[in-house]
């Protein structure tokens, strides 16, 4: 009896050997894969970056540029555009904008990924901000069978928030409510 317990815990000694190098070869398997991991997400970081800057030097170029050519024609020697040439170069900004924004959402969802996006929070009127998502609303859906509809009274209690995370909130559900609405109403409302 004695030789076959002492045989049974060779035998679990032996178990219990085999899974701790198993467990080492693991645990050194892993700390490779969260090292690999982490030097992608810098790559990726970095990558994101430098793409950051590299695209919004030239959209802020052309943002500059259009803004100037519609809105201060004294830069041209008073010459006015012709009323088409502004409505194309009105476009090319607000669509500069648009594509703008859109790189600053990616990055901060790189920000929001790497827990350092910071917000900054100060007493706010929404009211400003649905006006201006209303307007940009309208601006989606010309030439479209929808309406835009109003759903919240002037004067609205102030509140606490990020006004650029607000503002970019409101815009990401319009744009949203407006590629997946063909025909009818999209209401914009707060209370």
């Amino acid at each position: 009896l004695l030789r076959a317990t002492q045989v049974e815990l060779q035998a679990a000694i032996y178990e219990r050997e085999r899974l701790n190098t198993q467990l080492l070869t693991l645990n050194k398997d892993l700390d490779i894969a969260r090292c690999a991991a982490e030097t992608a997400y810098r790559s990726k970081a970095s990558f994101m970056a430098t793409m950051s800057h590299e695209l919004r030097t030239p959209l802020n170029l052309i943002i500059g540029f259009s803004t100037a050519m519609v809105e201060h024609p004294e830069l041209y020697d008073n010459q006015l555009l012709p009323q088409t040439y502004q409505d194309d170069v009105a476009e090319i900004r607000r669509s500069s904008k648009h594509l703008l924004g859109l790189i600053n959402d990616i990055l901060d969802l790189a920000k929001v990924e790497a827990g350092r996006l910071e917000l900054h929070t100060k007493p706010i009127r929404l009211d400003g901000l649905l006006h201006e998502a209303l307007k940009t609303g309208e601006g989606l859906l010309i030439g479209r069978p929808i309406k835009l509809r109003r759903e919240f009274e002037p004067g609205l209690a102030l509140v606490q928030a990020d006004e650029v995370r607000v503002r970019q909130v409101l815009l990401n559900l319009l744009s949203n409510a407006s590629k997946f609405t063909d025909a009818g109403e999209i209401g914009v409302g707060a209370r």
